[in-house]
């Protein structure tokens, strides 16, 4: 599930737009150069995985650093727009550069998603967005992601959205650690039943550990990475991603010297669909976000 390499290629876009906001569309093209900036609505590949650059179209937006990193930056009214979707009216002013892995990477429930990557949030200023996510399995029948990590200030938590609301399974009680690397490994199964899983590590730590109800009814996944936040004023945020990894089907567990989480990090284990976290077992109002 660790490091594969990831490689870039460019898909040029010659259809109109698609009628959906996150639909992407399969094509062959160049490879990316070192340093190259990847502007909104191109497309290419990661892993065998085709993915659609979503961002404000500005020359920080996205920048693929080398074959194995990508730099998302977003300055405050940084919006996607398309002309399926805007988030500036139908998003609240939401602000985002992402990438999408909606084609050739829709998963069913019951299918176990094994994710790895590296994260590094830049040296910066505090976050002060409402919302920050970093990375999210999407579903096909919209709404708020039905898994995220992110950040609550510039604490990392990890977290679940179910019809029930939103569960945040865990929430680090120290700061991250900006320049860092960290080492994110995800297992995951959605089953809106209540047979589903979470299971994630960082720095080779377990973190979360939850049983239950995940996902919506009727939905398949895909996989989204980059920044996608609330609307903010003066405040810009950076952030890489290296050596992503997507794999399914049963995967060992990832061996740690152990599951409980260091002095740093706060742990969460269920299995009853509850969580036992610093922050509890609170739910939050779900809110739709694309």
């Amino acid at each position: 599930m660790r490091s594969s390499k990831l490689i870039a290629t460019v898909v040029a876009v010659l259809a109109s737009a698609p009628a959906l906001a996150d639909d992407v569309k399969v094509g062959v093209g160049m490879a990316l150069s070192p340093n190259t900036p990847v502007s909104s609505g191109t497309y290419f590949t990661i892993d065998g995985l085709t993915a659609a650059a979503q961002n404000a179209n500005k020359p920080w937006s996205l920048t693929a650093l080398d074959v194995n990193t990508l730099r998302f930056s977003v300055h405050s009214g940084d919006h996607w727009v398309t002309s399926g979707w805007s988030d500036i009216t139908n998003g609240g002013n939401a602000e985002r550069s992402e990438i999408s892995l909606s084609s050739s990477g829709l998963w069913g429930p019951g299918t176990q998603v094994n994710i790895g990557y590296q994260l590094t949030v830049e040296p910066g200023s505090p976050n002060t967005a409402s919302f920050f996510c970093l990375s999210q399995l999407h579903a096909t029948t919209e709404g708020p992601p039905p898994f995220f990590v992110g950040m609550n200030g510039e604490h990392m938590q990890i977290g679940i959205n179910t019809k029930n609301g939103q569960l945040v399974l865990w929430k680090d009680p120290n700061p991250i650690q900006r320049g860092h690397a960290y080492d994110m490994n995800v297992q995951l199964k959605m089953d809106p039943s209540g047979n589903g899983f979470v299971d994630a590590w960082r720095d080779g730590v377990q973190v979360v550990n939850y049983h239950g109800a995940t996902g919506m009814a009727g939905a398949q996944y895909y996989w989204k990475e980059g920044i996608y936040r609330g609307p903010t004023t003066a405040d810009t945020q950076t952030v890489d991603f290296s050596n992503l990894s997507i794999t399914t089907g049963s995967a060992p567990a990832l061996v740690t010297s152990g599951t409980t989480a260091s002095s740093s990090e706060s742990t969460s284990t269920s299995s009853t669909g509850s969580s036992s976290s610093e922050t509890g077992s609170t739910r939050r109002p779900r809110v739709a976000r694309p």
